[in-house]
């Protein structure tokens, strides 16, 4: 049997070849089971960054409705409690968007004007507070929802300016998501892919060297057998159209009954 057409290549040489081609494919596999690995820890360090990066932005508007909701209930108590509150969640919004800054660099410009329209949301809402304590009021509706420049007004302004980049950063979270199932499910395939191609490959080469080395031993086998037995011919030659060990075998043996 021709084998494939490895007849005459040796099985040392088939060997050797098979071991170096599948050393080859596994480094290639390897490499790119490696250089995917990485691609996919680096889209899931993008994906947790611009999901903290959403959690940040909500809190902080969140902190925007308490400094309302403080100095509303400050305005209608005359509770000093309220300004401290409002003062506190003035903080903890300003710190958040410098940690905000910290986690994406490239939105310092939007968090500078955030800042800035914190701190004018909290100034008029002490003011309109203190106008309510001390003014009445009258006065301190007509700060609270001047159409123009109101607590209200500018509250909803700033918040709705945070909505908008929640907006903006909920999509890219969900580009960022969609980009790493595609790039898992990718690896997945491409891991299963490789993993047949290298089995497929190195059964074929076992089936090869089966075929050059088990049937003409089997040959071999049964001549010997038959000359042991005393029933066999001994002038009989086994047939052989290889180069390798086995046909060399098989050519002494035909030498020593020939």
């Amino acid at each position: 049997m021709a084998v494939l057409g490895f007849k005459n290549t040796s099985i040392k040489t088939l060997m050797v070849a098979t071991i170096g081609i599948v050393a080859i494919a596994l480094f290639i596999y390897l490499s790119v089971v490696w250089t995917m690995s990485n691609g996919i820890v680096a889209k899931t360090v993008e994906q947790e960054r611009l999901a903290d990066t959403m959690r940040i932005m909500a809190d902080t508007r969140f902190n925007v409705i308490k400094i309302q909701q403080a100095l509303t209930d400050a305005a209608a108590t005359g509770d000093n409690d309220g300004f401290s509150s409002a003062m506190d969640d003035l903080s903890a919004a300003q710190d958040g968007l410098n940690e905000l800054v910290s986690a994406r660099p490239d939105l310092q410009e939007k968090a500078d004007e955030f800042k800035q329209a914190l701190s004018e949301l909290h100034e008029l809402g002490v003011r309109m507070a203190n106008a309510y304590i001390k003014s009445g009021r009258d006065a301190g509706v007509a700060i609270l929802r001047d159409s123009n420049n109101g607590f209200d007004v500018s509250a909803a302004k700033l918040t709705g300016d945070m909505n908008d980049l929640l907006e903006t950063l909920n999509k890219d979270l969900n580009t960022a998501t969609k980009t790493l199932n595609t790039a898992e499910e990718s690896s997945r395939l491409t891991v299963v892919g490789s993993s047949m191609a290298m089995f497929v490959f190195v059964a074929v080469g076992f089936l090869i060297a089966f075929y050059k080395v088990v049937p003409p031993l089997n040959k071999f086998l049964a001549s010997m057998r038959d000359i042991n037995s005393g029933s066999g011919d001994l002038t009989r030659r086994l047939a052989h159209d290889s180069k390798d060990e086995v046909g060399e075998i098989i050519e002494e043996f035909n030498a020593f009954v020939g």
